[in-house]
């Protein structure tokens, strides 16, 4: 084999790798694909058009009367979101096992851009530490002498 050979090998074994690396990603389970969920949902808005729009409230109300409280609906560039009313699992995530699921970014920045870098956008942890620096503030006795 010449040297002249070689690179064109090697490339093919590049992407023979990566095509094995992509079908495996794509071949991945995915516990989200097992929940039930509406129809349809643009590729790059999801139904996200469908739950802010004009009847968001009763797409919503459908979509829970027809799949159950916890359903997986279409998100932003095709991703799924679970969408749930489940108070035992409302509870597990918000507050039982609360370090296991990452806050997501996007919120976060959206109400910082609009109510400033105030006590909502702050991550969990930093929230509940100005929450008690806070709490002495709102308390009746002080709330009553403002009022006066």
């Amino acid at each position: 084999m010449s040297s002249t050979q070689l690179p064109p090998v090697a490339l093919w074994l590049a992407l023979g790798g990566l095509f094995v690396v992509t079908i495996q990603w794509l071949r991945r389970p995915n516990v989200l694909a097992k929940l039930p969920g509406p129809p349809g949902g643009s590729w790059l808005f999801g139904h996200f058009k469908d739950i802010g729009g004009v009847n968001g409230i009763e797409f919503q109300k459908q979509i829970f009367s027809t799949y159950g409280p916890t359903t997986a609906i279409k998100g932003f560039m095709g991703s799924k979101i679970v969408f749930t009313l489940d108070p035992a699992v409302i509870h597990t995530v918000q507050i039982k096992e609360k370090e296991k699921f990452q806050r997501a970014k996007g919120p976060a920045i959206l109400i910082r851009s609009i109510f400033g870098g105030g006590l909502l956008a702050l991550p969990p942890d930093e929230h509940r530490v100005q929450r008690k620096l806070l709490n002495p503030v709102f308390n009746m006795k002080y709330l009553r002498e403002l009022v006066k």
